[in-house]
């Protein structure tokens, strides 16, 4: 094991980048958010949604989909999507094949990235999106939820997060 230190990065000027994240309870129970901010860093969107009962891959590659819809609604054509499923990358680079359960969705998201004029997926620790954890139900424009503005402004200001990985 060794420890890093993670951060959330600015997207490449005149992108925008949103953080998704998706996330299933024992009961099933799954929910999904996601924040999307400028090239310095400002909250422009954000939005999350009671998704039922469904596994943690399908909330993963929901909660991308429907950030590419809300993207897409903001007029926005270059963009960072990132997310801490290495598998969803993967999925949406159509690096692997998705198994039956997920193929309309991956299937709507292939349909949604011919929207933009650039869209680069990326895998990101957990440890740096913060704020796309700790969204609330709902969908918000130009004002972020009260809940997550202290981790909008650490993000902004470099803070970094503890993380321990596995070296091969």
């Amino acid at each position: 094991m060794r420890e890093i230190f993670v951060k959330w990065n600015f997207p490449k000027p005149g992108y925008y980048k949103l953080n998704t994240d998706g996330a299933s309870s024992n009961s099933s129970f799954a929910g999904i958010g996601g924040v999307v901010r400028d090239d310095v860093g400002s909250f422009v969107a954000g939005f999350a949604k009671f998704i039922y009962q469904n596994g943690s891959n399908v909330a993963e590659v929901w909660a991308a989909r429907e950030g590419l819809l809300l993207a897409i609604q903001l007029g926005i054509t270059k963009l960072e999507i990132e997310c801490d499923s290495t598998y969803t990358v993967q999925l949406c680079n159509g690096e692997v094949t998705p198994p039956w359960y997920l193929k309309a969705l991956v299937q709507d998201i292939v349909d949604l990235k011919k929207r933009f004029e650039d869209l680069v997926f990326i895998h990101e620790y957990r440890e740096s999106k913060k704020p796309s954890e700790r969204i609330l139900e709902g969908v918000w424009f130009n004002n972020p939820p009260v809940e997550i503005v202290n981790n909008l402004v650490a993000d902004i200001q470099g803070v970094s997060y503890h993380k321990m990985i596995r070296v091969a």
